[in-house]
């Protein structure tokens, strides 16, 4: 049982709200509480003695899930929850910063690490958890995991009413066994199963901006609710960065530059020369960064630090590489305007003040030689740090220009200040979408520096990046209006939705272009009259004539297919290409092709165990020839049901659904309502 009535004016509600109307304002304030508030309702009540609910909160890369995440704390703690476990990735720096933003939203109420509450004397932590609530951060590693069921026994607190958020989710958790039936559960998966399992009243909340892994799920982790996060006003996503304003933002890199920094050339590249792009992304940034500052200071806002990105790679040597480079170009930096030298990073300079002067959004020109003045009084405030397993470093500074390269830490949850320029550059053989968006670092509350924000990137993988931002948007789509039941997933060939290691065996597939029957059709004498009958009716009134090309509404191919009973599906699931249907509608592809053919004489193929092969080379041809391949097509074929083919006399209806090229469709067979 759930909440209906929830105190929303509580006083920790209350402490929370007045610090996000002064950061964030009145409307986007209003907006995160409601989506807390939605994530709550699916509670149970502290009152009952046992029960467990299991949810899924579906953001926006760099969309403020953290907010909503201690909002729903919050809003918990006003309503009878005492305890709170905020599970983060096994990464130093994502819990510290968890940990800075818990406790400085969270105030009233016990925020630490597991490895710190776990040395505070017991009497205090006993009564704080019987009082104001505790909350510990916990890194999802086998190490700080025990000690979180060690707290849990040590202090009884298995009977408190307790909120579990797992921010980032699909990162660190999901079962990276569940495709080998006889290997156990992997580590990680099996302490977060114990730690829900000893909570006997519990909210388990997964965050995440990339659910593709999560909605995949079979197991304990596959949740039963999902709410949709959304944003606020200044939010650049994806769409805004790669479709809508391509032309302005991004700006191509070779993949010939990237190649100086394989494993295989990274060892013997010896060359002092700065490579050519890695000048220009940080002759823009510079100049970018420095228009900021003007225009701050004469709007008399103080001067903030604004951000440099390189991700190129994971490997440790290549990050030294190119700090070795950026180090020289620095250098060469000052002496070029220190000595007014007309060389090429002159130039550059130059070049990069044209192009972000034709979108830098400021009343009244800059001119080249005030931006070069103040550049020149400030390049001694720049910082140019490493961030990976191996340096201390971290992401804020007080420099002016914060100059950061990093590959694997800026994967997640890691939030970049006043992010101008990025320089990307990770290649995959085998592209994932979660990964990707996860990359995407440049997204956020920005829309304030859209104006000088530059992505220098490789053209195919700026490409990528735009395909991401169509799944995203779509799959949210598609989970707005089904929630996480019934829910497909949509790809584009070239992609994969997550790692495969988390994919469950009862995965499926629908591919683009291809043509899908079922395996055994309703055929049975006494199930199947009637249905024939009304499918005759329907077809013949519309459609006059057989073995033609016609046009059809979606609509009525999704009538057409909910009247048509399956025996045994094979590769057929009507009801996740019903669903494909209905998205398609709503995006006002609102036709399709039809075709219909009757009184076949095909049979049941024992060795398939089922219908084999229905359309002929000739009616193959004649489909490809004739009809339009980006839209669905549906196919018909009346059976005579001959008995001497292993049927039982009875004429029935086969369909047969052809998927528009384009998109292709992964689904979870068990997560498909039937």
């Amino acid at each position: 049982m759930s909440y209906i009535d929830i105190i929303e004016d509580g006083f920790h509600v209350n402490n929370f709200k007045s610090l996000l109307v002064e950061d964030i304002g009145e409307n986007s304030t209003s907006d995160l509480i409601s989506t807390a508030k939605r994530i709550f309702k699916h509670a149970p009540c502290p009152e009952f003695d046992n029960d467990s609910k299991l949810g899924l909160l579906y953001g926006l890369v760099q969309s403020g899930k953290t907010n909503i995440i201690n909002m729903t704390i919050a809003i918990a703690s006003d309503n009878g929850y005492k305890f709170f476990i905020l599970l983060t990735d096994n990464n130093n720096d994502l819990q510290q910063q968890t940990l800075n933003r818990s406790q400085e939203s969270l105030q009233g109420m016990y925020v630490n690490h597991i490895s710190t509450i776990l040395y505070e004397p017991y009497e205090y932590i006993k009564e704080t958890l019987d009082d104001e609530g505790v909350v510990v951060i916990c890194k999802k590693n086998p190490s700080d995991l025990t000690k979180l069921l060690e707290f849990i026994d040590q202090y009884e607190a298995c009977t408190i009413p307790t909120l579990i958020i797992d921010d980032e989710a699909d990162a660190v958790g999901l079962n990276t066994n569940q495709r080998f039936e006889d290997k156990p559960p992997s580590t990680i998966n099996q302490h977060l199963k114990n730690i829900i399992s000893k909570q006997k009243l519990n909210l388990f909340l997964q965050v995440t901006a990339t659910p593709q892994a999560i909605i995949l799920q079979t197991d304990f982790l596959s949740p039963s609710f999902v709410e949709l996060a959304t944003v606020g006003n200044g939010y650049i996503g994806l769409e805004t960065l790669f479709l809508e304003n391509r032309e302005n933002v991004i700006r191509e890199l070779q993949k010939d530059e990237l190649t100086l920094f394989t494993d295989n050339e990274i060892e013997n590249f010896i060359d002092y020369n700065v490579p050519i792009g890695i000048k220009q992304a940080l002759c823009s940034f510079y100049v970018a960064a420095t228009l900021k500052m003007l225009t701050e200071i004469q709007l008399t806002k103080k001067p903030q630090s604004y951000s440099f990105l390189c991700h190129i790679s994971p490997l440790q040597k290549v990050h030294e590489k190119i700090k070795y480079f950026i180090d020289r170009f620095k250098t060469d930096l000052k002496l070029t305007i220190k000595n007014k030298l007309n060389n090429d990073i002159y130039f550059l300079l130059r070049e990069e003040y044209l192009d972000l002067t034709k979108t830098f959004n400021v009343d009244g020109k800059v001119d080249f030689e005030h931006v070069l003045l103040m550049l020149s009084r400030n390049l001694v405030n720049s910082s140019i740090r490493v961030l990976n397993s191996s340096t201390d470093n971290e992401i804020n500074s007080n420099y002016r220009y914060n100059i950061l390269i990093g590959g694997n830490k800026f994967s997640r949850g890691l939030t970049i200040p006043r992010l101008l320029t990025t320089y990307y550059g990770r290649h995959s053989t085998s592209p994932q979408v979660d990964t990707l968006i996860q990359h995407a670092r440049m997204c956020g509350y920005r829309s304030g520096d859209l104006d000088v924000t530059r992505i220098f990137i490789p053209n195919d993988l700026a490409d990528l990046f735009e395909t991401v931002s169509i799944h995203d948007k779509t799959q949210r789509e598609i989970i707005d209006k089904n929630g996480i039941q019934n829910t497909l997933y949509l790809d584009f060939n070239k992609l994969k939705p997550t790692r495969p290691n988390v994919i469950p065996k009862a995965v499926g597939a629908f591919q683009a272009g291809s043509i899908y029957f079922p395996k055994v059709p309703e055929f049975r004498r006494g199930f199947v009259e009637g249905i024939t009958k009304e499918i005759d009716n329907f077809v013949t009134r519309k459609f006059p004539e057989s073995q033609k090309l016609y046009d059809i509404s979606v609509k009525d191919i999704i009538q057409l297919l909910n009247k048509i009973p399956v025996i045994k599906n094979g590769g057929w699931n009507s009801k996740v290409i019903v669903q494909y249907l209905d998205w398609l509608s709503e995006n006002n592809i609102e036709k399709g092709h039809f075709y219909y053919s009757l009184d076949n004489d095909i049979g049941y193929s024992e060795k398939r165990e089922g219908i084999g092969a229905i359309l002929s080379e000739e009616v193959n041809e004649f489909i490809k020839h004739n009809s339009v391949d980006t839209i669905p097509m549906l196919i018909l074929y009346r059976l005579i049901g001959n008995k001497s083919k292993d049927w039982e006399g009875e004429r029935f209806w086969i369909p047969m659904f052809k998927f528009p090229k384009g998109q292709s469709i992964i689904f979870n067979l068990n997560n498909v309502v039937t």
